[in-house]
């Protein structure tokens, strides 16, 4: 299972610190979306006005076996997880592997390499999540700003992970569409998923 470090100390239950978790990194206004990945790959999109309505799906679909993950940013009317479509943001972040075959061995010498980037791009101290293969950071903002705004901050922190020689997934850390997987669900890939089929 996911767990933050880190950030709450000592989590009350689960479905508080997701519910903290997600107001902290997501904007507070606009539509969220959790994208999911079935037996077979399928892969979709749910749509939803409120952070408790898109965590009790999470938790639901995770419950049942399934890959869930959350966008990072908040969306307009559209159904559609496409950069296009995303209003408003409230962090940055990056998606780091571990394992055999990856950047890392493991979550230690990953996080040896984040807090190098810190210490030498002069960094706030992240949070960080387990995902399960890997760890995700998240620079949380005070206030939610425009993809437009919030594009060359991530440009930024991508430029600083070459410089600093830390092999995050490039492809997420500029993507305002991203999706990373919340904390209190689980990893399912070593593993066939079972149970219905996710609503």
């Amino acid at each position: 299972m996911d767990t933050v470090v880190d950030f709450f100390g000592q989590p009350p239950d689960r479905d508080a610190v997701a519910i903290q978790f997600l107001e902290k990194v997501l904007p507070p206004q606009g539509r969220y979306c959790a994208f999911v990945k079935t037996r077979g790959e399928k892969k979709f999109n749910r749509f939803f006005e409120t952070i408790e309505e898109l965590w009790d799906y999470l938790r639901e679909t995770d419950r049942d076996g399934y890959e869930v993950y959350f966008a990072l940013g908040s969306y307009g009317e559209d159904d559609e997880r496409k950069q296009g479509n995303v209003i408003a943001l409230k962090c940055l972040w990056l998606d780091i592997d571990c394992g055999k075959d990856k950047p890392y061995r493991d979550v230690e010498e990953a996080v040896i390499a984040l807090k190098r980037l810190c210490d030498g791009a002069k960094v706030p101290k992240p949070m960080i999540v387990e995902s399960g293969h890997g760890i995700h950071v998240y620079w949380p903002f005070k206030q939610a700003i425009s993809p437009r705004e919030w594009m060359p901050y991530a440009k930024g922190l991508k430029a600083a992970c070459i410089a600093y020689g830390l092999r995050a997934d490039p492809g997420r850390t500029a993507d305002c569409a991203s999706v990373l997987r919340p904390p209190g669900t689980h990893n399912h890939k070593d593993d066939r998923p079972k149970g219905r089929s996710p609503r």
